[in-house]
């Protein structure tokens, strides 16, 4: 991944790179567990308005969607974390359990079932799985790349 103070296009190419080499589910689930804490370690420097979170504080990645969370105070994106959630557990039933292929289709059914009420991703149901997972982590880190935007338009709408 790109510098975080890239551009954004320089760092959605980035994300592309890392996740398009990839060709294990396995190892896509955890990259974008990794991606998307970056992205929220970023959205909370910027929001609480320091460079240096990041590094005096050591938070679990649960922790860290839990304070995310809170800050944004945006509940359009419940659905977000609630997925960043359901990332976690899964990110770590595979750092922590030997995974079956069964338990594996479990994992990732999961994964899809949390997004597709709010991402669409029909234009890719005819692709292997493995595509769709790259498809459904692209959109996500877009998501988590775009939460200062997105939280800044709905207080704006509040104070309105």
């Amino acid at each position: 991944m790109k510098a975080a103070s890239g551009s954004g296009e320089q760092e959605h190419e980035g994300i592309g790179e890392l996740l398009f080499r990839l060709d294990d589910e396995a190892l896509l689930i955890l990259r974008a567990h990794l991606l998307t804490e970056r992205y929220l370690w970023k959205f909370l420097d910027r929001e609480l308005a320091t460079q240096f979170l990041s590094k005096e504080v050591n938070l679990r990645y649960h922790q860290l969607v839990a304070l995310s969370k809170i800050v944004a105070q945006n509940e359009t994106l419940d659905w977000f974390w609630d997925f960043l959630s359901n990332l976690n557990r899964v990110r770590n039933v595979l750092a922590h359990e030997i995974v079956d292929s069964e338990k594996m289709d479990s994992l990732i059914a999961s994964v899809f079932q949390k997004a597709t009420p709010h991402i669409d991703l029909d234009p890719f149901a005819r692709r292997p799985r493995v595509e769709r997972l790259r498809w459904l982590f692209m959109i996500l880190c877009g998501v988590a790349d775009s939460l200062p935007e997105r939280v800044e338009k709905e207080r704006s709408a509040k104070k309105e």
